[in-house]
């Protein structure tokens, strides 16, 4: 899933979301893997399925970005480690703001959180696209 498809489903979404959670890892680089094993007894095969850490290769599963506070805090922390910014919430929204990024509504804090900091990343990666792009 694309950077912009994962910000429109965060402006739309209501809840957490599982599968938002994976997008998110994948846009970082978390990678699937999937092996293939069989079973001894049976001959049977299975696959085996497993997320790689970016920062070392090790499996383990994706954060929950979208529900979990300390996740979504750790993935500002990723885009953007200077963390200039912060977070509201009231009854049924949450905001956030990162650096210079505008303020941005959603309907819990954690979602607007991923939205912000998806938005950095998304600016970052047009910035270098355009430099690449300036310089050939």
């Amino acid at each position: 899933m694309t950077i912009q498809a994962l910000i429109q489903r965060l402006i739309a979404q209501q809840q957490a979301d599982r599968w938002l959670d994976v997008g998110i890892a994948e846009a970082l680089g978390w990678e699937r893997k999937a092996d293939v094993v069989r079973d001894a007894a049976t001959g049977d095969e299975r696959k085996n399925l497993y997320w790689l850490r970016p920062s070392d290769r090790e499996p383990a599963l994706p954060p929950h970005y979208t529900s979990n506070l300390q996740h979504a805090y750790e993935l500002l922390q990723i885009v953007s480690p200077s963390l200039e910014g912060g977070f509201s919430w009231e009854s049924g929204k949450g905001g956030a703001k990162l650096d210079e990024g505008d303020y941005v509504e959603a309907a819990t804090p954690q979602l607007a959180i991923c939205l912000t900091a998806l938005l950095k990343l998304e600016s970052r990666r047009e910035l270098n696209g355009k430099i690449e792009t300036d310089a050939t």
